[in-house]
This record gives structure tokens, C-alpha cells and sequence, in this order.
């Protein structure tokens, strides 16, 4: 298989970056002022998020800035900050609100796991001595590098951590091209990909292992696309009783590899009104691990929203995981509604060295 070089702003490294303002959009004044009059007035207190529409709140300052934002994730450098959103002294329901407005500018919410919350609350659930989600964002353990089952994903950060939970964000066309160069041969493997474990919140009758192979890489015409959840590669070779050839693990480790490099990985902290946005088809993102506070009015929260873009992005069917009823990406919500366990939980572990106070972005917001 011949590979082309792909060319462009999505090839970025961590070196393109000098400082976390060179990847962020700071909210215009209007924008905010728009949005904290909406938050304030009691516009949304008591409506559902599903009642709250572009028709009824929309405004042309949010439609400039999200159009903005739109155009740099899918024709720009695939992810970016955006910066400057109210948060203190609202309540969590009123920023869930406002924010989903603002996502809906982007496309349709899909829901997030089985239970079908399309505004996911990112906060550590575990309760002491007890058992642990297998859904890392219910954590506050380190996160493999991955995608969300959506083509865009959105993370608001409403409370810091008391330390860590840096976020992380990679090309993966910049990882493509190096391994193109590299190692063709096993650029080739994650092409043809490998069967991927549903974690329990596949459909009544579904398979609990997809009964087909899901690329880590395709195409969607001349567009390369990702799907990436190592461990669910892993354990689905674990419930089928297979091993992972040696080729498949030499083309995955070098896929990790070349991701985790200080060149590629890019390193920076969220802060409160700080929104994370990223293409899931071209960038991969985590986050390290933290430590939080003791008090849950502390306690680190975002919150998580995954988007499918209109009109829809003609992904390759095989890198669709969950065959939702609804035709939707995302994992559409069961009789039961019961995210995945800590039965399906796989621990990972990799050093990451602390950017700069520069680059974290600590008073630099753009």
C-alpha cells in the first residue's frame, strides 16, 4: 500500500506551539456578555437541555465565534482552547446550559454512554475503597491517548484539580506521516485494524466484541480519520481468547510511541471557562492524572459534551463501534442504562514531564 504525505495546518507538532494563547480563541466581549446575560436572567432555569435551541437563544455573536471555532477544527489544526467563558458564581446547570448552546453551533449532541446523558459531568466517582469506573472520565487516574465516539468532542472546565489532570492533545496525521516514513509496513496494520471490545454497553443482542475489525486509521474520501481506545483492542483479544500477533503489537507500540514523544505531544492546563475543543477524527486527547480536594464543593469538574457533525462525515461504516437504533454516532442508552464496570477496567500508566509554566498556560490565556 502506497501512502501520501498529508500536508496542512492538521500536521502540527508540540513544537509549533511557543505558548498555550498560540492554540487558543479568546471569547469576544459580546459573546460573553451575551452568554452571562442568557446564564443570569433565568432564560434556562427549569428547561431541559433538549428545550434549549438555536431558534429560541441563539445570537449573532455566538454564531460568529462558533463558526470560528467550527473552521479551525475541521479545516484548520483540528483542536484548539476556548477561553474566557463565565463560570464563577454560576451555577453548574446554568454553564451546562449556556454550553450546550454553544455546542449546538458545532452539531448534535450524542449520548455519551448507556445510561444516555449527552452533558457528562467529568469528575472522580470512586468512593474510597471502592470499586472504579472502567470509564476514565468517572477517575482521577491518567488516561491513555484516545478518541470519543463523535466527530467532535467538547471539555469545559468549571473547577480545577487541587494538582495535575494536565490535558493532552496529539496529530494524528503527524503521527501518520512519521510512520509512513518509518515503518509502511505496520502504518499498513492499523489500516486494517482490529476487533474492539464494547465494554458492556452495546445494544440488547449485540456483540460484546464488534464481529468485525475497527481501523485505527481510514479515510473519508480525502480526509484521514482515527478511531484509538487501545485497551478495548486489548481486552477484546483477551475475551476472544486470541493474542495479539507480534506485528500487531510492534504496529501499536510504535503508533504509542511516536504519540507520547515530547516532539508530538502537546501538554497544557485547563482553567475555569477554558473549553477544550477537538476533532476526533485527526486529533487524539487525555489526561494525566490528579489529585483532588477533599471537599466536594472543590472537587475538580468539567464537563464533557461529543458532537456529530452536520452534514455527517462519511466515516468508514467498519470505525462506527456501537450500531446505535438511532443512526447516531455515540453509544445510544440501554433498557438497563448502565455505563461500563470496573470488570472492564485496564489500568495504564506512562510518564509525562510537566510543560513549562509557559506553555500549562497559567496567567496565559491568549
Amino acid at each position: 500500500m502506497t501512502f501520501r504525505t498529508i500536508t496542512g495546518p492538521s500536521t502540527w507538532t508540540a513544537l509549533s506551539f511557543k505558548t498555550k494563547a498560540d492554540f487558543t480563541v479568546r471569547a469576544p466581549a459580546a459573546a460573553v456578555a451575551d452568554l452571562t446575560a442568557l446564564a443570569t436572567s433565568g432564560a434556562f432555569d427549569g428547561l431541559d437541555l433538549t428545550d434549549i435551541t438555536l431558534e429560541k437563544f441563539g445570537k449573532p455573536s455566538l454564531q460568529a465565534l462558533m463558526d470560528e471555532v467550527r473552521k479551525e477544527l475541521w479545516d484548520g489544526r483540528g483542536f484548539l482552547i476556548l477561553n474566557g467563558l463565565p463560570v464563577q458564581g454560576l451555577s453548574v446547570e446554568r454553564i451546562e446550559a449556556y454550553y450546550w448552546l454553544l455546542s449546538l453551533y458545532m452539531g448534535k449532541p450524542v449520548s455519551q454512554s448507556a445510561a444516555g446523558e449527552r452533558l457528562g459531568r467529568v469528575q472522580d466517582m470512586a468512593k474510597p475503597g471502592g470499586p472504579t469506573s472502567s470509564r476514565g472520565y468517572n477517575t482521577r487516574r491518567q488516561l491513555p491517548l484516545h478518541t470519543d465516539v463523535g466527530d467532535f468532542m467538547g471539555l469545559l472546565n468549571v473547577r480545577p484539580s487541587k494538582s495535575g489532570g494536565l490535558s493532552l492533545a496529539v496529530s494524528v496525521p503527524t503521527v501518520y506521516n512519521a510512520m509512513a516514513r518509518q515503518r509502511p509496513d505496520l502504518l499498513e496494520r492499523l489500516f486494517k485494524g482490529f476487533p474492539f471490545h464494547r465494554r458492556n454497553e452495546q445494544q440488547p443482542g449485540a456483540e460484546l466484541v464488534t464481529p468485525y475489525d475497527v481501523p485505527v486509521l481510514g479515510w473519508a474520501g480525502d480526509r484521514l480519520t482515527a478511531f484509538y481506545v487501545r485497551p478495548s483492542v486489548e481486552l477484546a483479544a483477551k475475551e476472544l481468547g486470541r493474542d495479539l500477533t507480534a506485528q500487531d503489537v510492534e504496529a501499536l507500540d510504535l503508533f504509542d510511541d511516536l504519540c507520547w514523544s515530547d516532539d508530538n505531544l502537546l501538554k497544557f492546563m485547563l482553567e475555569p471557562g477554558d473549553i477544550y475543543f477537538a476533532n476526533n477524527l485527526t486529533t487524539l486527547h487525555s489526561r494525566t492524572e490528579f489529585e483532588d480536594f477533599e471537599d466536594e464543593a472543590e472537587k475538580r469538574l468539567s464537563l464533557r459534551i461529543w458532537l456529530q457533525r452536520e452534514p455527517r462525515t462519511p466515516i468508514p461504516k467498519s470505525q462506527i463501534v456501537f450500531q446505535n437504533p438511532s443512526g447516531d454516532l455515540g453509544v445510544d442508552p440501554t433498557p438497563d442504562g448502565t455505563p461500563a464496570g470496573a470488570a472492564y477496567l485496564v489500568e495504564f500508566k506512562r510518564a509525562v514531564a510537566s510543560p513549562s509554566q509557559e506553555v500549562a498556560g497559567g496567567a496565559e490565556h491568549g
